[in-house]
């Protein structure tokens, strides 16, 4: 049977464009180094590859939020904790004024308890990134309204009202912030508090502990009469007793608060041991994506050198078969 040069052109025009298209394909899968040039070649694993860039996109969304969280956690955790050490300052001098030897010095240990005080108040009012810490959900300055008494847009204000017979220096500490709780989620409906609310810190309403700390500055600071103190004056037994009773209610009350900042410093830990774990995680979904999707270098340049010399080759040979002039055809 004859061949026509028709047919050989044919066959070998075909197979050139085979070897150009493996040639041209082979670059394209080094220059993108992806695998896959059209989502019609693999569609199972692009479905694949697409699934595992969601898990990490979530992902990281959660670890990023969890980060800038566990941020503002070590803000009110160090808030809590300048608070702590105050609450002790002002316990040790309220064990020191009852002593027999601190008798003179009342008036003078009250102004360093109400030094302190003023100091807590401004602890309290720690911010991280403009959201106050131990405010709930009004944390910001917009969201408290400095009604009177309140005098500025503070969670936490030291304010000084006219003198009772229970209260004679006038002095109260108001919270103007609620006790909400802040939720983060740590995973798809998980969600985890990451604020301490003032009554789980402070007691009461919010303000118990500064009360307190109030009740051991009037007693040293004044009589039982509310007339202030003298230099040298000495305490009665019934005012002893009573200041001893303050003594043990702020013990109680700093217990509580390491209590509240030890949880608090759990749950800190534990989001970030998550965030941790999340990119953990995502490490291993990209390197399962890389495998699917990521060309395989060596091999593909391997390949790629092959189709090269093949198309060549192709191109010596086709280039010795059709020869043929005009004048072999007039023979």
């Amino acid at each position: 049977m004859r061949i026509t040069q028709n047919s050989q052109a044919l066959n070998y025009n075909t197979s050139i464009l085979e070897l150009q298209e493996r040639v041209d394909r082979g670059q394209t899968k080094i220059t993108t180094g992806l695998n896959y040039e059209k989502l019609s070649e693999q569609p199972k694993t692009v479905v694949d590859i697409q699934q595992l860039t969601n898990l990490v996109e979530r992902n990281t969304r959660f670890s990023t939020s969890l980060d800038e969280v566990s941020n503002e956690m070590y803000a009110g955790e160090y808030a809590a904790e300048q608070i702590a050490a105050k609450v002790q300052d002002i316990r040790q001098l309220a064990i020191d004024a009852s002593k027999h030897t601190s008798y003179d010095k009342m008036p003078v240990l009250g102004q360093q308890i109400l030094q302190r005080l003023t100091d807590m108040v401004g602890d309290a009012n720690s911010d991280f990134g403009g959201r106050f810490v131990f405010a709930g959900t009004k944390n910001t300055p917009q969201s408290l309204a400095a009604i009177p008494p309140a005098t500025n847009n503070l969670p936490f204000e030291l304010i000084q009202e006219a003198p009772t017979a229970d209260n004679p220096s006038g002095y109260r500490v108001i919270f103007k912030g609620n006790n909400e709780n802040r939720l983060v989620d740590k995973s798809i409906g998980s969600p985890e508090q990451m604020n301490i609310t003032s009554d789980d810190a402070f007691g009461g309403n919010g303000t118990e502990i500064f009360d307190t700390i109030i009740d051991i500055y009037n007693k040293l600071t004044y009589r039982s009469d509310g007339v202030p103190r003298d230099d040298d004056e000495v305490f009665t037994v019934e005012d002893q007793r009573i200041l001893q009773g303050y003594v043990q209610t702020i013990s109680n009350q700093a217990e509580r608060l390491d209590e509240e900042i030890g949880r608090y410093a759990y749950r800190r830990s534990r989001l970030e041991a998550i965030s941790v774990q999340l990119t953990e995680e995502n490490t291993r979904l990209k390197e399962l994506r890389s495998q699917l999707e990521d060309t395989n270098m060596p091999a593909t340049i391997l390949q790629l050198k092959r189709d090269q010399n093949a198309y060549e080759y192709a191109l010596n040979v086709g280039s010795r078969l059709f020869q043929t002039s005009l004048l072999d055809f007039l023979r």
